[in-house]
């Protein structure tokens, strides 16, 4: 091996002063280049030489006019896929791997520069660039974030979308190809992986006209990968996916196309993805997609298909596309108790009512989803009231009693105690002078024994979503339940009966004895998570005359029901 190495060394350093007698030692240079491999070079002087004969090889490939041997530049190129070897090893060594150690070489640019020159000739021979999608070293080259970035033609681009496309049209392949890119992702660095995932977004979106049927193809890449690796679903998340698809609908059903199966077929997967990321990611991602026009994409889709009678595609004969708009838009409504959601959601509706398309496309929306963005349009109605309210009302959700701002504004920041989960403070100082003067510390170390011994607390019910919201909505049932039933006298909270849900406005909100919790129907109410508490003990324990609180939420579609508090009758 050693042998193998020096006598490299020397081939590299005689190709770089005469570049002319490179198809003389063809031969040789190649048996060489084949026994060693990459992956033996591990020191900077070898790299370099190495750099060197793979610049010699790149030179003969492009037919350099210094090299008159027509033959030894057929023969190099008979031996492309040994320069494609070297060429990966240079991408995700040199400059992936050890980018640091080039820091001080004068030849990093020119490493580079010969990376991406070679790369974007390989991608002009559809031969070759199918062989590079059929080796693991192709993730390298897309790994590598300045190929795709800036130093690629559009030429190359194209072809390696025609490529894409070429290896969807054969379900083995792609599925094959998929696979193997996420093996080889899961083995790689977060940098690498977050490099390959912004490659695929610029490459749907570097051409001048969208090609829908690439969108579609790297769409289904994005869902297959994320299905099946959690970690590929963060790193997308964090790229900005939600908000380049919502971009990317926007971009679509403002534009003119002459077939609309594609595109709706495009718009089904990004609904579904924007969907399942926001359910498991939060709100940001919410924000993210009002702010790329998700709304108007969503109402602008529906004029589109109407108007392809060659497809015969509605938003009423399209079933499922129907129900992923409708459930959509029941999650934005859910999350629009963060105020960044309202407040991004409060503009996006703004805009699309500016639009002089708008009355007419509402009233035409099939009644699920016409019901369901006239209840957004509620929500958000809904939702700045509560705001003002919790503004003039004068509510404290401060547990300090001697807290010395009781209005504290709706959507400011609020904390909450990490022994307990329960208690709300407005500020740091107020938590420590609420347990400097002891109101609050037996209560939360109670609750945070029966935590750590393993049985269920009570105590440690609060909602783990948005503190803010749980508290001001319990303020909302106090108020109801005062204004309804004259027998509760108490307006101070027992406990909470199970984990806590605030994130939409209450469809329901019921008052129940307790031997009519006994006796109800399940069809409605009580919801089965009662069972655990009626039987357990925890709701006898406060005695069996008073009044239950309950509020019915809407959570992705479904009914989800949550006890909220239990009054005790005077």
């Amino acid at each position: 091996m050693r042998d193998s190495q020096i006598a490299l060394d020397k081939l590299g350093q005689r190709v770089e002063e005469s570049p002319e007698i490179l198809p003389k030692i063809l031969p040789v240079l190649f048996h060489h280049l084949e026994s060693t491999p990459p992956s033996s070079f591990r020191a900077n002087g070898k790299v370099r030489l190495a750099h060197a004969a793979l610049r010699a090889l790149y030179r003969a490939t492009i037919t350099d006019p210094e090299i008159s041997d027509r033959s030894a530049r057929m023969r190099i190129g008979d031996n492309w896929a040994t320069i494609w070897t070297w060429l990966s090893f240079m991408i995700s060594y040199i400059l992936l791997e050890n980018s640091t150690s080039l820091e001080d070489l004068t030849f990093r640019e020119d490493v580079e520069f010969t990376c991406a020159e070679l790369t974007d000739r390989f991608l002009r021979i559809p031969d070759l660039c199918r062989f590079m999608l059929n080796t693991e070293n192709f993730i390298e080259l897309v790994t590598y974030f300045r190929l795709l970035d800036t130093q690629l033609s559009s030429d190359s681009l194209s072809c390696l979308n025609n490529i894409f496309r070429t290896l969807q049209r054969s379900a083995n392949d792609w599925s094959c190809w998929q696979q193997r890119c996420l093996k080889v992702l899961d083995s790689r660095p977060s940098d690498a992986v977050n490099a390959f995932l912004g490659s695929i977004m610029r490459i749907s979106t570097s051409p001048e006209e969208i090609e829908v049927a690439t969108l579609s193809s790297n769409l289904l890449m994005i869902i297959h990968f994320t299905t099946l690796s959690p970690k590929l679903h963060l790193a997308f998340v964090r790229h900005r996916s939600v908000a380049w698809m919502a971009c990317l609908m926007y971009r679509l059903v403002l534009a003119p196309y002459e077939s609309s199966g594609a595109v709706i077929g495009f718009m089904k997967g990004c609904i579904s993805y924007i969907r399942s990321t926001i359910q498991s990611h939060g709100y940001r991602c919410v924000v993210e997609a009002l702010e790329n026009g998700i709304l108007t994409s969503m109402l602008k889709a529906k004029e589109y298909m109407i108007r392809d009678k060659e497809s015969r595609l509605t938003v009423a004969g399209d079933q499922y596309l129907q129900d992923q708009c409708v459930g959509l838009l029941r999650i934005i409504g859910c999350y629009s108790a963060y105020g960044v959601v309202l407040k991004a959601l409060k503009k996006a509706i703004g805009k699309a009512e500016k639009e002089k398309w708008y009355v007419q496309v509402v009233r035409g929306l099939p009644m699920p989803v016409k019901e369901a963005w006239i209840l957004i349009e509620n929500i958000k109605i809904l939702r700045m009231d509560d705001k003002m309210k919790w503004r003039s009302g004068g509510f404290n959700i401060c547990a300090n009693e001697s807290c010395p701002s009781p209005r504290k504004d709706y959507f400011g920041p609020m904390y909450r105690c990490s022994g307990c989960l329960v208690s709300i403070y407005c500020s740091r100082e107020c938590q420590r002078t609420c347990w400097k003067e002891g109101s609050h510390r037996s209560f939360c170390k109670a609750a945070e024994s029966i935590r750590r011994e393993g049985r269920h607390s009570i105590y440690g019910s609060a909602d783990q979503l948005d503190t803010r919201q749980s508290a001001f909505q319990m303020w909302e049932m106090q108020v109801d339940s005062q204004r309804q039933v004259e027998l509760i006298s108490s307006a101070s909270p027992v406990t909470h009966a199970i984990k806590l849900d605030y994130r939409d406005i209450p469809i329901k909100v019921g008052l129940l004895t307790l031997e009519e919790c006994k006796t109800e129907d399940q069809g409605d109410y009580p919801p089965k998570d009662w069972e655990y508490y009626m039987n357990g003990g925890h709701i006898q324990d406060f005695g069996a005359d008073g009044i239950l609180v309950y509020a019915i939420f809407p959570h992705g579609g479904s009914r989800r029901y949550s006890l909220l508090k239990f009054f005790p009758r005077e």
